[in-house]
């Protein structure tokens, strides 16, 4: 039981994806992961801390609370420059749904981002439950959730119906 919660070191993490993306991808497919790591290890700034966002819009949403999507106007006054609220970016195909109720499928805390394995906190997100993005923007047939910022919901009385309307 001791031996399992031992720190794992940093190089043998770094060796042990090695050779997995080898496995998977070959050596050029390893090679190319390799360099991008570096050049973006080079080139990228720390990302910046963003503003904590405002009390009147965290609603702590459970699964199962129904939510209204507010206008695509009155998301965009949540948004910075860079289309993000406290980090989050609001992608092209959310608008879509801007207006509609749907029901929450549940609040999102930690994400694991698949390029660096990197463990990110998220607060005041949660998905939505259908709400998933077609890809069709992209050329991509994932069919991920979109993440929604607390901010960009309004909490609807629970006799309203569910889906779009």
């Amino acid at each position: 039981m001791r031996e399992s919660s031992r720190h794992t070191p940093r190089l043998w993490v770094l060796l042990t994806r090695t050779v997995e993306y080898l496995r998977l991808h070959g050596l050029i497919g390893t090679l190319r992961r390799i360099v991008f790591c570096i050049d973006k290890g080079i080139h990228s700034r720390p990302y910046p801390k963003s503003t904590p966002m405002p009390p009147e819009h965290v609603l702590h949403l459970q699964p199962g609370e129904l939510v209204q999507i507010k206008s695509e106007e009155e998301v965009r006054q949540t948004l910075d420059s860079a289309n993000r609220s406290c980090g989050l970016g609001f992608m092209e195909g959310m608008s879509q749904h801007c207006g509609k109720t749907y029901s929450v499928y549940k609040p999102v805390r930690t994400i694991i981002l698949e390029g660096t394995g990197e463990v990110r906190r998220m607060k005041n997100t949660v998905l939505l439950e259908g709400v998933i993005c077609d890809g069709e923007r992209l050329g991509c047939d994932r069919s991920c959730f979109y993440f929604w910022k607390e901010s960009w919901l309004k909490r609807v009385p629970s006799n309203a119906s569910s889906g779009d309307q």
